[in-house]
């Protein structure tokens, strides 16, 4: 079928202008919602956990909606880099606050810890 792509499911077909539009709508998704297939649109009837593929948005999409269709994956990519940072980070926080609770030393040692983990 030339005019449009089977979904990844392959139990329905989307048309040139029903995937544009569709990319459209999946660009003002929320943040959740294009995280699903980690910044790759699935099948819009959710009957498929596979994404589509890029050649087949590609070859029948103006190609102005698959760059930001594109500029969706990366930010999706980034977020969630930085929410995985964010996440070693607490727990390497907590870790340290743990640790800190169960110290012994002096009184001064444990202020002076008590600053390093403020830092």
């Amino acid at each position: 079928q030339s005019g449009g792509v089977l979904c990844p499911g392959k139990s329905h077909f989307l048309c040139a202008g029903c995937l544009t539009n569709f990319l459209g709508a999946f660009k003002t998704a929320e943040y959740a919602e294009q995280k699903k297939g980690n910044g790759r649109a699935l099948c819009p009837m959710k009957d498929s956990d596979t994404p589509f593929g890029d050649g087949a948005l590609v070859a029948h999409v103006p190609q102005d909606v698959f760059d930001e269709y594109l500029q969706i994956r990366i930010k999706v990519a980034e977020k969630g880099i930085q929410e995985q940072m964010e996440k070693e980070n607490a727990d390497k926080i907590a870790d340290l606050k743990d640790k800190l609770a169960k110290a012994t030393g002096t009184a001064e040692q444990v202020e002076l810890d008590k600053h390093r983990l403020k830092i």
